[in-house]
């Protein structure tokens, strides 16, 4: 993966899963709330920029778009491009943003602190929500939630608890936190149907997508791994979608075309030459049976999965699955966390995202992805 370049210290990269025009906008972005530029000032012209970075015009406006679209910048005809608002100014006294986790949670080695496995969005890094909250000038403060039943809920009376953002059920962050903090939590990754406001994946849009790119490749025969962590809406929405990508693919629906799998752990049929989990468990379960049978991965059987993720051990790879934009989700959290009351943000019940496939390590290019 070849640098190009830098810009104000931010490398942005060729062959990177994001696109450059992202790189550059998350750059120019963290600079502007770092105070690089002061409101009002103008930021380096056109052609700084491109001689910098060497990124074509058309990815640079379309960061520029981008920023303009979020309020960071304005820009004036014939004069340049000027920086808007820092995004930090009045957020500083708020107070503590608390994010609830089991207490067991594995901590990631990035950020040290807890990862915590989500319904809709897979495994969700706590140190990078806490990094995102910091750049509006918010404090945050994770708190372990105990598996045991009936524990005591952590005192939180002495500080100004500003809003919570759970990567849990409605059930549990409620029972922990109490019903005091209900008018000011945000759900992320909950297929909880009572949990509102909830940031969640569409787990329909999710299962299509990857199961069409399995057809694609020629995939015929499919392994389904289902998860007992799904509700069974999801599940059913999961299974509508993986049906819906094989009838377009031309391919039946029935046992001939997939088979469904209680244990991921159990020996791989022959003829099965793909596999799908309802979870990234399922399908870590399902890589690391397959290695120790002997299957080559990706050449003689594909892992993918409902949400993307690494594998713990076999050097990390990353399972081919759904993948979602982590900066629009957060964006749309904060966005919902610092909305007064009353605003148009406040009555919303869910806020949808559409995925993308992450093919990872996991899945084997097609002829017409090869260099």
């Amino acid at each position: 993966m070849a640098a190009v370049r830098e810009l104000c210290g931010h490398s942005l990269e060729r062959g990177s899963t994001t696109p450059l025009w992202s790189q550059l906008f998350e750059a120019l972005r963290q600079e502007i709330l770092r105070g690089r530029w002061a409101e009002g000032e103008r930021i380096p012209s056109f052609k700084e920029i491109l001689g910098k970075t060497g990124v074509s015009r058309n990815s640079l406006l379309r960061a520029l778009d981008q920023l303009e679209a979020d309020g960071y910048i304005d820009r004036v005809r014939h004069k340049g491009v000027f920086v808007k608002t820092t995004a930090t100014h009045g957020n500083r006294s708020l107070g503590t943003v608390v994010i609830p986790v089991p207490d067991d949670a594995p901590i990631e080695p990035v950020y040290g602190q807890p990862s915590v496995a989500t319904q809709a969005f897979g495994q969700v890094s706590v140190g990078h929500v806490m990094e995102e909250a910091g750049k509006l000038g918010l404090k945050t403060r994770v708190v372990p939630i105990p598996a045991s039943a009936g524990a005591p809920a952590e005192d939180t009376s002495g500080e100004e608890v500003f809003g919570v953002i759970s990567l849990l059920s409605r059930r549990q962050t409620s029972a922990f936190l109490g019903r005091a903090m209900e008018r000011r939590v945000v759900y992320l990754g909950t297929d909880d149907p009572l949990a509102c406001p909830c940031l969640a994946g569409e787990p329909f849009m999710a299962a299509y997508r990857v199961i069409a790119e399995l057809a694609k490749r020629g995939h015929r025969r499919i392994g389904l791994l289902r998860s007992p962590a799904l509700s069974p809406g999801t599940e059913e929405r999961v299974r509508n979608g993986v049906a819906a990508a094989l009838h377009d693919a031309g391919i039946a629906p029935g046992a001939e075309a997939f088979a469904d799998f209680a244990d991921p752990g159990k020996p791989i049929p022959a003829d099965i030459t793909a596999v799908f989990g309802f979870d990234i468990d399922c399908a870590r379960i399902c890589l690391r049976n397959a290695i120790a049978q002997g299957r080559r991965v990706p050449e003689d059987l594909c892992v993918a999965s409902l949400q993307t993720g690494r594998q713990h051990g076999d050097g990390g790879r990353a399972i081919c699955g759904a993948a979602y934009e982590w900066r629009e989700i957060l964006a749309s959290c904060f966005e919902h966390l610092l909305a007064p009351s009353g605003s148009k943000q406040r009555p919303v019940v869910k806020l949808i995202f559409e995925p993308t496939v992450h093919r990872g390590d996991t899945l084997e290019r097609a002829e017409e992805d090869a260099p």
